[in-house]
């Protein structure tokens, strides 16, 4: 049987965007989020952007995985 291998990329960057609060997926298929990096929340934020931007890229994930296997899986009965 075959295993399935999950992969996950987490990168900061500083940026001059402006911060925004939904998670956006860009070209390349990713997700990210821009927040603001104020000193006295900057963990909170951080962490709270994180789980945020994470719980939308999985789900769009999964969707798309279980979409690709049930196609394969399909044309493999044919």
């Amino acid at each position: 049987m075959q295993n399935t291998k999950i992969k996950i990329k987490i990168e900061f960057e500083d940026t001059l965007e402006d911060a925004n609060s939904t998670p956006l997926k860009i070209a390349d298929g990713n997700f990210e989020i821009i927040f603001s990096q104020d000193k006295k929340n900057l963990i909170d934020r951080s962490e709270q952007a994180l789980l945020q931007a994470n719980s939308v890229a999985i789900r769009d994930v999964i969707s798309n995985y279980l979409s690709e296997l049930s196609k394969k899986k399909h044309r493999n009965r044919q």
